[in-house]
């Protein structure tokens, strides 16, 4: 035991390692960050969109050991955008940051829609991991409301007269930036549209707002239905397999799409899109998560039933719709929704091998050692992409972990029984708590690494309490 738990220990100990060397880097000068105010021709400003708080922001950041702050304005530039800039004067200073006067020698490609422009942010270094979107807006006061920095946002008119405007050049895609593959590619999503564009009204209309939404039955929110319905149906056995399955989704997705970085097809066509969508391609997310989630709903509810063959075609054309939407609206290509359900099989496959009921009455998905397993893909991932979603998975299966370890029950039959709508409050009601708390404190915070220790904090909390309460209940109970 005192082994695991060292082992536990130094796992968190370099999650914790993640948040303090960004720290560390920040040098002890008053003068901590720098940024890059750049404008275009139109009387715009380049904005980024905050991975973890949603907020828009100039590209910027802190300023590395040995680096002048006109370096790391531009660094920071070209890792947030993918742009190598020239900096200028300074516009502003404060007492911790300054904002250069930034422009290119060659026009930026963009592309025009509403009124912003988007550029091709997909080559930027932090994008999809600190990055979300990199576009060309009009200040306004809806810009400043929705600001990191609304005391920046509010000088950005100003600043336009100070500056030195960049050239943009408007093109109808990005296809000459991206692999001939994807390009091709896409004409799939491209005949998929035009094909349902064309069908007899009001077939075509209702066509197109089926094929927009149906992904919705492949939206994260299924694990928490799932767990839930494990809970109702199967205590913490089915509990244990619901968290099974999102965890092992999360590393099968997110350490894919980090490795290969695949642009999506609306980010080298933006014309495709039809719906929100950021970040890289390759699995789609949503189509791993509706095979995983409805075949496990399937083993659960209907795999001894009579018609279990509808059921389980049923399973697999929940699937196949997530994926066709997923194509459908610009956010995926064929060969993504095709990796995804073979992903998301396997997920399942793997889910119900490491739950099923072994001699002694145990299963592994109970079992501390296969949590650790997990945990030893996500560290090492998180620390090389320094991504935060696999940074907070990590944080969740260490927790997870040390909880099982810790929290062993007698009797296994216990934690079969499900468990009463009372139980299901008590376990569910502290984590919403510490959830809504997470929530409310990111939504004032400005630095991205604070949200992330915010939620470093608040997935250690909930993961002890959802995994610990019910065990601590049966522990009780076998004592009786």
């Amino acid at each position: 035991m005192s082994t695991l738990l060292s082992r536990l220990i130094l796992g968190l100990s370099l999650i914790l390692a993640l948040c303090s060397q960004a720290h560390a880097a920040i040098p002890d000068s008053s003068l901590k960050g720098a940024a890059c105010f750049i404008s275009d021709t139109k009387s715009r400003v380049l904005v980024v969109m905050d991975y973890l708080n949603r907020k828009y922001s100039i590209p910027g950041g802190y300023i590395d050991r040995g680096e002048t702050p006109a370096e790391a304005a531009a660094r920071e530039a070209f890792e947030e955008t993918g742009l190598k800039v020239a900096v200028g004067k300074p516009l502003m200073t404060t007492d911790s940051a300054v904002i250069f006067d930034c422009f290119t020698d060659a026009p930026i490609p963009v592309f025009e829609r509403d009124g912003k422009a988007t550029i091709a942010a997909w080559h930027a270094p932090d994008f999809s991991r600190e990055i979300k979107y990199a576009n060309f807006v009009e200040p306004s006061t809806n810009l400043i409301k929705h600001s990191r920095y609304p005391e920046q946002a509010e000088m950005f008119k100003h600043w336009m007269v100070l500056s030195s405007p960049s050239l943009i050049q408007s093109h109808d895609d990005f296809s000459d930036n991206a692999s001939p593959f994807f390009v091709q590619q896409a004409q799939i999503n491209e005949r998929f549209q035009s094909f349902i564009a064309g069908l007899p009204s009001p077939l075509s209309g209702l066509a197109q707002q089926f094929f927009k939404h149906a992904h919705l039955i492949g939206n994260s929110v299924l694990f928490g239905v799932l767990m839930l319905a494990g809970m109702i149906t199967g205590g913490m056995r089915r509990l244990s397999s619901a968290l099974l399955v999102a965890m092992l989704t999360v590393i099968a997705v997110q350490v894919t799409k980090l490795i290969f970085g695949v642009p999506r097809p609306m980010q080298i066509f933006p014309a495709l899109q039809l719906a929100d969508a950021s970040g890289f391609s390759m699995p789609s997310g949503h189509t791993t998560t509706a095979f995983a989630v409805w075949l496990t709903f399937w083993s659960w509810f209907a795999k001894e039933s009579e018609n279990k063959r509808f059921w389980l075609l049923t399973a697999l054309a929940g699937g196949v719709i997530v994926g066709a939407s997923r194509v459908y609206v610009g956010a995926h290509y064929l060969t993504d929704v095709t990796a995804g359900a073979v992903f998301g099989t396997l997920v399942f496959v793997l889910s119900q091998w490491l739950s099923k009921e072994r001699a002694n009455g145990n299963t592994l998905s109970l079992h501390p050692v296969v949590w650790l397993a997990m945990a030893a893909i996500l560290v090492p991932a998180a620390a090389y992409f320094s991504f935060p979603v696999l940074i907070i998975a990590a944080v969740a299966t260490l927790t997870i972990a040390g909880v099982l370890q810790v929290m062993k029950c007698a009797n296994p039959g216990l934690l079969r029984q499900s468990m009463s709508l009372k139980r299901i409050i008590e376990t569910l009601s502290l984590p919403a708590v510490i959830a809504a708390a997470g929530l409310i404190a990111s939504l004032f915070s400005r630095s991205s690494l604070l949200t992330l220790e915010v939620m470093i904090v608040v997935v250690m909390l909930s993961a002890s309490w959802l995994v610990g309460y019910p065990l601590y209940q049966a522990k009780r109970a076998s004592r009786q």
